[in-house]
């Protein structure tokens, strides 16, 4: 006969049933799919169930499987700065976030134009610290500006290395040098600066380990004289940590080809080699177009980043830019933090952990990107729809949307400025044909005003000439007229003379005017001459007119 325990000693073996069943538990939720259980005793478990399975949390097996093997510290979404207050009604707590801005102290003016910017925007309401870094100390002029511009946040100023600004001991120099200036000899942009690889070497591999940013989660990577369009109501810190976003830009773009020859080849030779810190579900189709071997060059545009420090920091990043540290691209080449972080990230994250922040706008030269097309950011936003980046043929967003979804409003923004700049060009061209048509017209008019006007000037100077020359014709007949009635008044007076003189005298002595026959002559001689000059007078006249 079978006797159950009672008592105490029923109630010690019911607690070891359940303490058995919960050991299961965490082993079986804490155990990924390929069954590798987690390192680091219980402590690490207790955490990383913890991430797994606190309210609110967005994390699945699979992220706390990879993380892992990425060597990948996940951030749990209740975790805050030590001040987490804001000191302004109605904002979340802050998280363990800063700004970080790499500049030197020339850049004074270009710094406080973007803080001031950002601070209007949005950090006056979240107060988030700023951390500067420059490879040379910050002056004290330096310092003062960044003060007046955001008076009310910690503003922290750090020095660079010289280990992390500098060539590493296996860079050759002279190499280096010859291939600067080849670069600059074929005005490949930046290809003949020194400074530019040295800061894009540090941005690739060594800001985050800088020691002011230790105790944060995130960081805002802002750069000198940029523009921000929109107000930013939420925190984009805090979204980042509530929805596993470990990688945020605002513009993507087509990197130049021949500054990063061999980067992708590089990459992938890392891949093959170290395929475990390869996310399976990575982004990498952002950086590809159906063979994987051949790089499209997208990237996203690292002057503006807001994004997890773990990322950067976790094993399997770190292994990655050590590759390339050692192939010497950055020196040999002119390899960018851009398209370094792009495949970092798309290697690493699941394209779900990468976000597209449409709520920003943003302008770095010469590219912008400007929502306020979208109905969600009409009254937010202070910029031109017409010069948005994301769907132009240079820019990258639309292959990300076409891959991983989103920006439907974008599209759709873009659908509607394409359809209204149809509808403009169209309303010009037929503007400029009425006008065209309205100017025809007006010259048709003026040509046959001035042909018109030009016909009855002609006919003016021909009445002109008809009139002239009837008046020369009147005034030699008048003329031939007076000139025969006074001949006929002379042959008639002559008449009358010789008649008295044959009445009264007898015959006439024979003069100078009188005939054989002892009559007398008129002197015709005169008359005749008069009466040709004066026809002669009027044909000149007449001619003249004529010409």
């Amino acid at each position: 006969m079978i006797t159950l325990p009672r008592g105490r000693t029923f109630r010690l073996v019911t607690i070891g049933i359940l303490l058995l069943f919960t050991f299961f538990f965490l082993h079986s939720s804490l155990t990924d799919p390929e069954g590798i259980p987690s390192n680091g005793g219980m402590a690490e478990k207790a955490r990383l169930n913890r991430l797994l399975h606190q309210p609110g949390s967005p994390y699945t097996r699979a992220d706390l499987s990879y993380s892992k093997k990425a060597g990948l510290e996940l951030v749990s979404v209740d975790n805050v700065s030590r001040n987490a207050s804001t000191g302004t009604p109605g904002t979340t707590p802050r998280v363990k976030a800063a700004i970080v801005m790499l500049a030197r102290n020339g850049d004074a003016n270009g710094a406080a134009s973007s803080i001031l910017q950002l601070q209007k925007r949005f950090n006056d309401r979240y107060n988030y610290p700023f951390v500067f870094l420059n490879e040379r100390p910050f002056d004290d002029a330096f310092k003062a500006r960044m003060r007046e511009v955001a008076p009310q946040s910690k503003l922290m100023f750090g020095l660079i290395p010289v280990e992390h600004w500098s060539f590493p001991p296996w860079i050759d120099q002279e190499r280096a040098a010859r291939v600067r200036k080849e670069m600059h000899e074929a005005n490949i942009i930046y290809g003949g600066s020194e400074p530019y690889r040295h800061m894009c070497r540090y941005n690739s591999g060594f800001f985050f380990r800088h020691p002011l940013l230790d105790e944060f989660d995130y960081y805002w990577r802002v750069e000198p004289d940029v523009d921000f369009h929109c107000d930013i109501q939420d925190d984009p810190f805090r979204y980042m940590q509530e929805h596993n976003k470990l990688y945020g830009f605002t513009i993507s773009l087509f990197e130049y080809g021949t500054t990063i020859e061999t980067l992708w080849k590089t990459s992938r030779d890392f891949m093959k080699e170290q395929p475990h810190r390869v996310r399976s579900d990575n982004s990498l189709r952002f950086l590809h177009d159906g063979n994987i071997e051949d790089y499209n060059r997208c990237h996203f545009w690292s002057n503006f980043e807001i994004a997890s420090l773990h990322l950067w920091r976790s094993q399997a990043y770190l292994d990655y830019f050590d590759h390339l540290d050692k192939a010497g691209g950055f020196f040999y080449e002119r390899w960018g933090d851009a398209p370094v972080h792009s495949i970092g990230a798309a290697m690493i994250l699941k394209p779900d952990q990468i976000h597209f922040f449409n709520d920003i706008g943003y302008y770095h030269g010469p590219f912008r990107h400007c929502p306020v097309d979208q109905p969600a950011f009409k009254d937010k936003c202070q910029c031109n729809g017409n010069e948005n980046f994301d769907m132009q043929g240079y820019s990258c967003t639309r292959k990300w949307f076409e891959l991983y979804g989103g920006g439907d409003a974008n599209i759709e923004a873009e659908r509607v400025r394409v359809v209204n700049e149809e509808a403009a060009r169209v309303a010009k061209e037929e503007a400029e044909r009425k006008e065209k048509a309205k100017q025809e017209e007006e010259d048709r008019k003026k040509k046959e005003n001035e042909e018109a006007a030009k016909r009855k000037e002609e006919e003016d100077k021909a009445a002109q000439r008809k009139k002239q020359v009837e008046a020369d014709e009147r005034v030699a007949r008048e003329e031939k007229e007076r000139i025969e009635n006074e001949k006929k008044k002379q042959e008639e007076k002559a008449k009358r003379t010789e008649d008295q003189t044959d009445a009264t005298t007898g015959p006439v002595k024979p003069d100078d005017n009188a005939s054989d026959d002892g009559k007398l002559v008129v002197p015709e001689i005169t008359v005749v001459a008069d009466l040709a000059e004066a026809e002669k007078e009027a044909e000149a006249r007449q001619a003249a007119d004529v010409d």
